[in-house]
């Protein structure tokens, strides 16, 4: 299924999504890979996207699956609480697959849906600004220990 689903993207990335999407062999390899992986969310996205008559635009339900299915991973980490679970890297990590995800959909979606689209693109642009304060928290941690490390005790004894 994955090998089958690579193949199928990179058709798509070599072509654009609509003339590919509709392609019979396409549509026929992304049936295969539900089948074999009825959770495999893009393939399923993609293949009903080719089913219609006229796709021109993503219908609102698989557009709301996809950010849903982006968002959940930085909905866990929130959720479960502590900041040190949120490291700088993990904010960038989650940023470019986020971006990925809406790249992949962002001159298929209605007027509507790009109110959402750019809520989740203002959460990449929070990510970002959060994985640079992490980074800037570290790097001052990184500056002043040394210096409080050389101050004499009677600073930290009243």
């Amino acid at each position: 299924a994955t090998t089958l689903f690579a193949e199928v993207k990179s058709a798509i990335e070599r072509k654009s999504l609509r003339s590919m999407t509709g392609n019979k062999y396409v549509r026929e390899k992304l049936e295969k890979v539900v089948e074999i992986m009825p959770n495999h969310l893009s393939a399923k996205i993609l293949f009903e996207y080719g089913l219609r008559k006229n796709p021109s635009l993503l219908e609102s339900k698989y557009f709301a699956i996809s950010m849903k299915y982006l968002l959940d991973s930085i909905n866990g980490r929130l959720t479960r609480g502590g900041d040190d679970s949120f490291s700088e890297r993990y904010a960038m990590e989650q940023r470019d697959e986020i971006s990925k995800g809406l790249e992949t959909v962002r001159n298929i979606i209605s007027t509507e849906d790009r109110k959402v689209y750019d809520k989740v693109d203002e959460i990449c642009k929070i990510l970002h600004r959060f994985s640079r304060a992490k980074k800037n928290q570290r790097m001052k941690v990184g500056l002043v220990l040394p210096i409080i490390l050389r101050l004499p005790l009677r600073f930290f004894v009243n």
